[in-house]
Parts: structure tokens; C-alpha cells; sequence
């Protein structure tokens, strides 16, 4: 299972070892394919201070809620508590998602941390000490579906808890108002007025999009100065004798592999399983349910084709393949990808891409007294058989 037991430290070293680690690269991710910057298209161009602005008000909103639940409750709780706030916006930026089981791309992400402070804090008229609380917000600006004819402008909020300075204190002091009840109030809140993925108004209509960029603006100015830069780059028809063609990427079979812990032994996950198996080919996507796989069984994939234009250039054939075991659930999920490019031919041909399952190793006595760290290991689980082709239509020598 994919569970890291539990452990204690003994000794110095091993808590050197402890920090060390946590210093490795984390897992790595496919490159980001797109979107592409603008150039040469008509630029369209959506102010910064549209965005900030939108954070400012469902902060503003939220505390407001807040201070007027304090003094609702007040009769019968005996808190009572001021909250205000304010927040430092950062310098907006171009960066990639880095999803290691999903196809990535380009975004533009702002981000804010909003400081509130908590004062005329009393209970039953015994005053206390004033508090303060933080918060992280990201606002992420994509171009949803940009590989499309129909992508446009997409935002999402990633809303981090807020906590509280010297929580210790806290605990001892209106603990269960200040530490506990106010933080998943206020977090409530702010998560509610802000868009994410299931709000309607994350997409931004008539914002139509293949090509995004940032003028990020000023600091002095809270950078809502900025600008938001997206354009729709038309299909363009290829120079005499230079069409690209199509590649098309088929799933042929899946073999389940022995995959077992050691030196248990133990079966990695269950003896029978039935899987869901999602596959991106670049930007699409493919979804196989197969029941009752078991060890060493290797079954034909009946599953249509994917194709999307050749890759040209410094571009990427990228596959990423990811068993989820039924019921669906992310701690049975395991992914992996590859990625080809020119040096070898997009990867053009018969492909195998293995997709592994993983256990912790328990901690053992070292020599020295101290105990071991536990170890993820990861065991090859399925492996996916794929044919890669590319096809060029005839070229065109002449045009009327």
C-alpha cells in the first residue's frame, strides 16, 4: 500500500539524513507544450487590476462576514473580536504547471498574501492579546484549451489555510475561537467568493485564445499596471512544400507485471484488480476501464486512435499513462511519461512505457544505534504497448 509508516528519530544523523532528503528534486513532470507568447497577432489585453481587484473584494467581503458573525454570536458566546486586513501583491509571472500526471502548459500566476488582524479581542469582557493571521492566495490565469480552436482565458484561486502567529499562544488563549473556529470561517469564506475549478465564471468569455504572455507592471503601483497579454493565432497554411502532417498514437496492449514488496513479498495492490487507465498523447486524453487484471495477464487494448499534428522543430511527442485502481482514489494512482523528440524521431515506431507502483520500506536498527529512514521503492506494475506513427499528406508544389 502507499502508506509511510510511522517512525521516530533517535539520533542526530538520522535527522541530518531527514533534511537532506527533503532537499531532492521533487518527481519530475512532462515539459510544458504550450501555450505560445504572442508575436505577431493582434494582442488583446486584460488589466492586472481586474484580477487584484477581484481578490481585494472577496477579502473584503470575507472579513466583512466575519466581523458581523462576531458580534451576532456575541450574546452567546462572549467573544469579541475586530478583523481587518491588508495584503502585498507579487510580481506577476509566466511559469509552467508541473503536473507530473497530466499534460502541462503555460501560466501566468499572481500571487498575494493577505495579512488579518485580529483586535478588541475579549472574552466575557476579559481582554486578550491581539492577534494576527496570514494567508497565501495564487490567482492562475491559463488559456484553457489553447491546442483547440476554441481555447480561452481560464482563472483559478489556489487558496492556501490561513494560520495564526504563535499558535501556542493561541491554543491557551481563545483557542477555540481565534485557533480554531475563525481560521476555518475565514478560509470558508474566501474559498467560497473566489473562482476554482467548479465556478462557472473561472472562464472569461470572449477571451478566445491560443497564445499567452504577461506584462507583469510596477511594484509601486501593486502591479495593477500589469497586463494580461493573449491572442488567437489563425490557422496559418504551410509554405510550398512544408505541410507537417499528422501523428497517431494507438494503445495495442497492457500486461500486468509481478509487483511485489520486498521481502514481504506482498502482493502490490491486490492479487485481482480492476484499473482505470487514462492515456495523453500530448494534449488528449484517453480513458480504458479493464476488470479483474492479474498478475502476468496481458490483454489487447480495442481503443481508438489518437492524432494530433506532428511535432516540428524543439516540439515533444509526450505519452503519459496513469492506472488508477477502482474505487478511484489518488493514493492507488500511478503515473508515468516519456517524452520523445527529433533526436528520436517524436517516436515514430512500437513503444513500451512502464507504469510502476510503489511501497515504503520499514525503518531498521542501524549498527550504530540509530534507525533508518524508510525508502520509497518503486516496482515496475504495468507495462503499455504503443505504435507511434507519422503521415505526411502529398506536398503541394503549386497553388491557384
Amino acid at each position: 500500500m502507499k502508506t509511510n509508516p510511522s517512525w521516530r528519530l533517535y539520533t542526530l544523523p538520522l535527522l541530518f539524513n531527514l533534511l537532506f532528503v527533503q532537499l531532492l528534486p521533487a518527481q519530475p513532470a512532462p515539459p510544458a507544450q504550450g501555450p505560445p507568447q504572442p508575436t505577431t497577432e493582434p494582442i488583446v489585453k486584460l488589466g492586472t487590476f481586474v484580477l487584484i481587484n477581484m481578490v481585494e473584494i472577496s477579502i473584503k467581503k470575507t472579513v466583512d462576514t466575519v466581523n458581523a458573525k462576531i458580534q451576532r454570536d456575541k450574546p452567546d458566546s462572549g467573544v469579541n473580536a475586530k478583523v481587518s486586513f491588508s495584503f502585498e501583491v507579487f510580481k506577476p509571472l509566466m511559469t509552467a504547471t508541473t503536473l507530473p500526471d497530466k499534460p502541462n502548459q503555460n501560466v501566468v500566476r499572481i500571487p498575494f498574501i493577505v495579512t488579518y488582524n485580529v483586535t478588541d479581542i475579549s472574552y466575557h469582557g476579559v481582554p486578550y492579546f491581539s492577534r494576527k493571521m496570514n494567508q497565501s492566495i495564487e490567482l492562475i490565469i491559463a488559456c484553457k484549451d489553447w491546442f483547440t480552436a476554441t481555447g480561452n482565458l481560464h482563472v483559478t484561486a489556489k487558496v492556501d489555510k490561513p494560520y495564526l502567529d504563535n499558535a501556542s499562544f493561541a491554543e491557551q488563549a481563545l483557542n477555540f475561537f481565534i485557533g480554531n473556529t475563525l481560521l476555518n470561517f475565514v478560509d470558508g469564506k474566501l474559498r467560497s467568493s473566489l473562482p476554482d475549478a467548479t465556478r462557472v465564471f473561472s472562464d472569461l468569455p470572449n477571451t478566445d485564445c491560443n497564445c499567452l504572455g504577461v506584462n507583469p507592471g510596477t511594484k509601486p503601483a501593486r502591479y495593477k499596471d500589469g497586463e494580461i497579454l493573449y491572442a488567437l493565432k489563425k490557422s496559418i497554411r504551410p509554405p510550398i512544400g512544408s505541410i507537417l502532417g499528422t501523428t497517431t498514437v494507438t494503445a495495442t496492449k497492457i500486461k500486468r507485471l509481478p509487483a511485489r514488496s520486498l521481502p514481504g513479498n506482498d502482493v502490490l495492490y491486490n492479487p485481482i484488480e480492476d484499473i482505470q487507465l487514462e492515456l495523453y498523447a500530448n494534449q488528449t486524453s484517453q480513458v480504458t476501464t479493464l476488470n479483474g487484471m492479474r498478475e502476468g495477464e496481458e490483454r489487447p487494448l480495442n481503443v481508438p486512435a489518437i492524432s494530433f499534428p506532428n511535432a516540428s522543430g524543439d516540439g515533444f511527442t509526450v505519452l503519459i499513462a496513469n492506472v488508477e485502481q477502482f474505487p478511484l482514489s489518488s493514493a492507488k494512482k500511478d503515473t508515468r511519461f516519456v517524452v520523445y523528440n527529433k533526436s528520436n524521431n517524436f517516436g515514430v515506431g512500437t513503444q513500451k512505457l512502464m507504469v510502476p507502483k510503489s511501497y515504503w520500506t520499514k525503518p531498521e536498527r542501524l549498527p550504530g544505534g540509530g534507525m533508518s529512514k524508510p525508502r520509497e521503492v518503486k516496482v515496475n506494475a504495468y507495462e503499455l504497448t504503443l505504435q507511434i506513427t507519422a503521415s505526411k499528406p502529398p506536398v503541394i508544389i503549386g497553388r491557384n
